[in-house]
């Protein structure tokens, strides 16, 4: 039978002491037990006289005051309606405690360490807290860890409950317990397969279901190998975001060895490290006294099954050191210097950054917080000399601390004043540890400038906003775009980065002006204010990104692009104030967004599409390269079909793809639509299109240049059909070529021959053949024997038929006054290559 029980206890206590208290006095104090499944917050109620003063209450369990384990609540000018409620979080308390509470008309003193509370307060009475659930609401719980005990109260004392395994009382049971006294049942949830469970009491009453899984944990130290040092050992769990009592044991460490790398107190070969947060900062390990070696380590939850193991190999105590990554640097004066500091034995070292002649010093603290022995520090050369807080810092990612020690011009002030910046000069870095000095390198800061400026567009919608990569990836040089698409102006600068990590661009320093140039008469100029900044400071580089569907951009629209960096600023970074302002200059359109089905198109306007597996479908657009356009092909009647694609726009424009169309008949009459939705208005074209035979496969055509001799020609050039490839040491050239006829042409020395080409329409045919230097117009191979259908040549090739096809079977002959003989050899092969589209 279930049982809801709620207890409130109430203790009346006066102490002698205070029968003569003041009107606003707490005369009962009253606390509801807390359980810890249903929340973590006690209620309490004092009740005193009416006043206009202060309540105080303290939850202690030994009642002598202690700041450090006691909770302490209180109210202040809100007493006057006798009774004064107080909340106070007990989620880190377990068993049962006292709540000690005064109050007063006037005020109070908190109590002071150490404070005799029965003696300090008006009222008490005692409270629990536990960490029981209601089998009423235990299907509203949290799930359980593998491992952890759960109590359930509600149940009659000494009454069977069964736990099943599913979410159901039909389910198999895996477990009968016997409630205690007070109706409270243990479930030891080690050996619970992970799912759902339910509860079923003596009278068939199902409560739940709860369920158990595994607690999922990783811990590693922050590298595999530590020197006789102090390293981390780092904890995480992807499932339970709370602290942990971690349970850490090693069969190669004893338990003196235990408590002095991990602290604590180590029995049977295992130490607890209390409240180890998987957001924090880790565990600390002191391998300082502990000899060299490998040493596996087991990590385990003191609550749950959860456990893991990691090892670390113990080095011999390295002296301590530090070194520059290089001995040279090179930034320009404005822009951020990257340099990293390499760790030996030590994880911190102390850097002094000097100019030549000293108008500038600094010295900063590095700390290595990560253990992986370096640091990279950035150096905001704008903010030097200033006092910014960011002149010295770490990646926003990075755990390692940089910290500035001070910062001095050479009169000894701290700072360089607004007015001035650090000018182009050498500079020394010297690297100490332990006040030693370690290493040596420079650092020159150059002169910055302005360079080109250029333009490029990127599609609708791609994400170019924030990463150089993505910007530079998504992008096609070009000063055309169309309206909907991205434009991306970059500019080559130097020696500003400093100050754009300070304000993003937001400076009356740096100015882009981009202006209409072509406004209608009687209107004015539109201009573009709103756009996206992206720095590559690596390459001294900015872009900055345009959405031409914004700031009122139509197209046949012409603008003006202006960058510039202030005289103000120029001159500041130099030792002259007669610099003028730098700029930079370009220009784009803004286009009609447009699309076009382009092919073979016959003399009633209808394109024609082979009947191949691989038939093309080619078409045109202006829209940025990379811009997704859909491609359907739909026919009606007796033979309908369906088809879609998306293709992209290539580098010029172009957008191609391919369908199978070869279970079709020639003289199949089907739709061809092109549709590119990506700009503000859908932009769209179809056309009319009809099945025609297929062209079948190209040949893969070997030609070799020889002399008179037979010996291979390199360095020929052979052209075949508006291709020229030259020929190799081995003398030979590779064409793919339909079938057909062609005029071959091999130049060498200045000399040169030509022929015609003969080839089949069969597969895997071979043709040899020989051109005499000097004879003309000579068949290559015997097109009589390869019975060639000339019109499908004229059709498929649009040869000039300039010889009677009757070919030559005698071998070519010196001619006099020509030199030596080129002999062309032509082998053809129909490889297995991809189908070309031949409109």
């Amino acid at each position: 039978m279930f049982l809801a029980a709620l207890m409130v206890l109430s203790v009346f206590a006066m102490s002698a002491a205070f029968a003569g208290a003041a009107a606003a006095d707490a005369t009962e104090v009253t606390a509801e037990n807390v359980d810890l499944a249903d929340g973590s917050e006690a209620t309490i109620n004092v009740s005193h006289a009416d006043g206009d003063g202060e309540v105080y209450a303290v939850i202690s369990q030994d009642g002598t005051y202690n700041e450090g384990d006691d909770i302490l609540v209180n109210e202040t000018g809100n007493v006057d309606d006798q009774s004064t409620e107080l909340n106070a979080d007990v989620s880190g308390l377990d068993g049962e405690y006292t709540v000690y509470a005064i109050a007063t008309d006037g005020t109070l003193d908190a109590p002071a360490e150490g404070d005799d509370l029965t003696q300090w307060s008006q009222a008490d009475t005692t409270f629990t807290v536990s960490d029981s659930r209601d089998a009423g609401n235990l299907g509203s719980q949290e799930d359980f860890y593998q491992g952890q005990s759960i109590e359930v109260t509600g149940f009659e004392g000494g009454e069977t409950v069964a736990i099943h395994a599913g979410t159901s009382p039909s389910d198999s049971p895996v477990e009968y317990l016997r409630a205690d006294s007070t109706g409270m049942v243990t479930i030891d949830t080690t050996d619970y397969s992970e799912g759902p469970y339910v509860l079923v009491d003596d009278e068939d009453t199902a409560y739940g279901p709860f369920w158990v899984v595994e607690q999922d944990i990783s811990a590693e130290f922050v590298s595999d190998t530590v020197d006789q040092s102090e390293t981390t050992l780092n904890y995480d769990s992807d499932n339970r975001d709370e602290p942990v009592n971690l349970q850490i044991s090693s069969d190669d460490l004893s338990d003196d060895d235990l408590e002095a790398v991990f602290g604590g107190t180590a029995e049977d070969g295992e130490v607890t490290v209390e409240d180890v947060d998987p957001n924090g900062e880790g565990v600390s390990a002191d391998f300082s006294d502990i000899e060299t070696g490998e040493y596996n380590v087991t990590v385990s939850v003191e609550d749950t099954t959860a456990e893991t193991t990691t090892s670390v190999e113990v080095t011999e105590e390295v002296e301590a050191n530090a070194e520059f990554d290089s001995s040279t640097y090179s930034e320009e004066a404005g822009d951020i210097v990257e340099f990293t500091v390499d760790l030996q034995g030590t994880d911190n070292a102390t850097v002094d950054l000097t100019e030549g002649d000293e108008n500038y010093n600094a010295s900063i603290n590095v700390v290595d917080n990560d253990g992986d022995g370096e640091v990279t520090v950035y150096f905001n050369t704008y903010n030097a000399g200033k006092e910014a807080e960011d002149t010295f810092y770490t990646a926003d990612d990075s755990e390692d601390t940089v910290s500035l020690n001070g910062a001095f011009d050479g009169e000894g002030e701290e700072k360089l004043g607004d007015e001035y910046r650090l000018l182009p000069a050498d500079f020394n870095l010297e690297l100490y540890v332990n006040s030693e000095e370690t290493d040596l390198a420079t650092l020159v800061l150059n002169d910055g400038s302005t360079g080109d400026i250029d333009t490029a567009v990127a599609p609708a919608g791609a994400d170019i906003s924030s990463d150089v990569d993505d910007l530079e990836n998504a992008t096609t040089t070009g000063s055309d775009v169309a309206d909907g698409d991205q434009l991306v102006i970059g500019v080559d600068v130097s020696g500003v980065f400093g100050q754009l990590a300070n304000d993003d661009f937001d400076s009356s320093d740096l100015n882009l002006t981009v202006e209409q140039s072509n406004p209608e008469r009687y209107t004015s100029a539109n201009t573009i204010e709103n756009f996206d900044v992206v720095t590559d400071a690596d390459n001294n580089r900015i872009y900055f990104v345009v959405d031409t569907t914004n700031e009122n951009i139509d197209a046949d629209q012409e603008y003006d692009v202006t960058f510039s960096v202030s005289e103000d600023y120029v001159n500041s970074y130099s030792e002259s104030n007669d610099n003028n302002a730098e700029e930079a200059e370009t220009s784009f359109s803004v286009t009609e967004r447009n699309i076009e089905v382009t092919g073979d198109f016959n003399a009633d306007g209808v394109l024609q599409v082979e009947n191949d597996e691989n038939a093309t479908v080619t078409g045109e657009s202006n829209a940025a390269p990379g811009t997704d356009v859909q491609i359907r092909l739909r026919a009606t009647g007796d033979d309908p079909f369906l088809m879609s694609q998306t293709a992209e726009v290539g580098d010029e424009g172009a957008i191609e793809s391919t369908f199978d169309l070869s279970e079709h008949e020639a003289g199949q009459n089907f739709t061809v639509r092109m549709t590119d939705n990506n700009g503000e208005e859908e932009v769209q074209q179809q056309v009319d299109a009809t099945l025609v035979e297929s062209a079948g496969q190209p040949h893969t055509v070997t030609i070799t240049v020889e002399d008179a001799d037979g010996n291979a020609v390199s360095g020929a050039d052979v052209s075949v059909a508006d291709q020229t490839e030259t020929t190799g040491d081995d003398g030979q050239v590779t064409f793919e070529l339909w079938h057909g006829e062609y005029d071959v042409t091999a130049t060498h020395d200045g000399e040169e021959t030509t022929g015609t080409l003969t080839i089949n329409d069969e597969d895997d045919t071979t043709d040899e053949g020989t051109l005499v230097l000097g004879e003309e117009n000579q068949n290559i191979n015997d097109g009589d024997e390869q019975n060639q259908d000339d019109n499908n040549n004229d059709e498929k090739n649009g040869d000039d038929n300039n010889n009677d096809g009757s070919g030559d079977d005698s071998e070519g002959e010196d001619q006099p006054g020509f030199g030596i003989a080129v002999a062309l050899i032509a082998l053809l092969a129909a490889a297995g290559i991809a189908l070309r589209n031949r409109a």
